[in-house]
């Protein structure tokens, strides 16, 4: 692919792209902020607490479409089904492919969103994600997800604005492009439903390929929500593979700043695996990521646990190939999972930030309280 064919997407140029934020929130969010210095904590505050999601970030906003329930039905199912190994994957394979966009990882480490209090990071985007992926979740604008998808959305704007206005930032926008900008929301947007879908796959866990559209169905929705132009949201899982591949092409590289967050998201969770499990999260981040990518975040390259992982996903992928009832492979992944999905739970964030999977997940998921 050459350089050309990299600047474009289905006619979109994404160097442009890099130079757009949100336009609809952008503006009102900058008065607000001039007009209340306190505003970005206050914005802060309520989403990282999830204080009061009975109303609306403290900021009028122009009205935004509503999201068709329908729309997203089907997908918040898949993930009602396959949840565990979903979060999983989120960690393990979605989270770290986003740190290795270089340029967009800028953001993060500008904010100090991943490096200071991890576990709270890592536990906003997963609950996050169960937000607006549970069966209800978007349903109007009280729903849970959609104030959470808004409360984000307000702070992606904000963050722009603290960059591009802070003095002691020097955000240099030419280089890196506006912070949290088109190209970078639709890789991010990419990392929560291709990449999913992709690492799904990884793991043997078949979706059909009504399932895969579905759930792209619903992120689709959730990226118009948050902000996203519709002329970078795929409407296929084809074109969704294709956009992936183009904005890694453009924009992973090897940083600092994606090592150093990969680092800290890893030893996080090293602190929440048993004894002889400590390394389980880097021998699934390496089999996740690319080769290269890995070794670009400097990812362990081996530890004992590799001959443990790698015996029980060659068992995987023989029960998956060798046996016609995949039953028996989908308790075995499953379990993996919940494992996981516990030994997680069991680490909440102390204080008034609390993960909330929501009764009916937890009866379906079968994790402990």
């Amino acid at each position: 692919m050459t350089s050309n064919e990299l600047k474009t997407w289905k006619g979109v140029d994404l160097d442009e792209m890099r130079q757009l934020g949100d336009p609809l929130f952008d503006e009102p969010i900058a008065n607000r902020m001039e007009q209340d210095p306190e505003f970005w904590g206050q914005l802060h505050e309520l989403l990282v607490h999830r204080r009061d999601l009975s109303v609306h970030a403290p900021i009028e906003m122009e009205s935004l479409p509503p999201i068709d329930p329908e729309e997203v039905l089907a997908g918040q199912r898949v993930f009602e089904e396959h949840g565990p190994e979903i979060l999983m994957t989120l960690c393990c394979y979605s989270l770290p492919a986003a740190f290795a966009a270089a340029n967009g990882a800028q953001v993060l480490s500008a904010t100090g969103y991943i490096t200071m209090q991890t576990n709270r990071r890592l536990w906003e985007t997963t609950q996050m994600v169960v937000d607006v992926m549970t069966e209800g979740g978007l349903d109007g604008p009280d729903a849970k997800g959609m104030k959470t998808a808004g409360m984000v959305r307000q702070l992606h704007a904000a963050v722009r604005q603290l960059l591009l206005s802070h003095p002691s930032k020097k955000w240099d926008a030419e280089q890196l492009g506006t912070p949290i900008n088109q190209e970078d929301m639709a890789g991010t947007l990419m990392t929560f439903s291709w990449l999913i879908i992709e690492g799904l796959r990884k793991i043997h866990i078949h979706l059909t390929p009504e399932e895969e559209q579905s759930y792209l169905n619903a992120w689709r929705a959730i990226g118009r929500e948050m902000g996203v132009v519709d002329e970078l949201i795929p409407a296929t899982v084809d074109e969704a593979e294709q956009l992936t591949n183009i904005i890694m092409r453009r924009q992973v590289h090897k940083s600092e700043e994606g090592a150093l967050m990969t680092g800290a998201v890893l030893d996080w969770m090293r602190g929440q695996a048993p004894m002889f499990f400590k390394g389980f999260p880097a021998v699934l981040m390496r089999h996740f990521l690319p080769k290269q990518v890995a070794n670009d975040l400097d990812v362990p390259r081996w530890t004992p646990e590799h001959i443990l992982v790698d015996i029980f996903l060659g068992l995987l992928a023989f029960v998956d190939h060798k046996v016609t009832d995949t039953s028996s492979h989908r308790t075995m992944v499953r379990n993996f999972s919940i494992h996981v999905l516990n030994a997680w739970l069991a680490a909440k964030v102390k204080g008034p930030t609390e993960y909330q999977l929501g009764d009916e997940l937890m009866r379906k998921w079968e994790v402990a309280e």
